[in-house]
């Protein structure tokens, strides 16, 4: 049976891994992160994990050609790992209001303010 790209399936947690979820960052051009967002979407449809992945955004709102940083949920570093150029932050680092990329809406709400 194919399930898809290789980076569609999500990689198996080390052994003493967390299993816990991790974020991560990124800067990225306006609407660069397309490709990240279709990856995260394979891999939720190659596991069914929907809940243990979210996709987030944050631009300046005065200055539309602004960088866009990109925040996501992941289920552990492994699958972070698959994300090129994220740098790994604690929850702590995440910004108050969000704009909601992919994920559950449900989760979401449960981290940010909608921006």
């Amino acid at each position: 049976m194919t399930r898809g790209p290789a980076w569609g399936r999500v990689p198996a947690p080390a052994i003493g891994d967390e299993q816990m979820p991790v974020w991560g960052r990124k800067l990225f051009g306006l609407v660069d992160w397309a490709r990240d967002q279709e990856k995260i979407d394979q891999m939720c449809l190659a596991d069914g994990r929907w809940r243990e992945f979210l996709m987030v955004s944050v631009q300046d709102q005065s200055n539309p050609r602004w960088p866009t940083t990109v925040y996501i949920m992941v289920p552990d570093q492994n699958v972070l790992a698959v994300f090129r150029g994220y740098e790994r932050i604690s929850k702590e680092d995440l910004p108050q209001r969000a704009s909601l990329l992919f994920g559950d809406a449900n989760e979401f709400e449960k981290i940010f303010k909608f921006r």
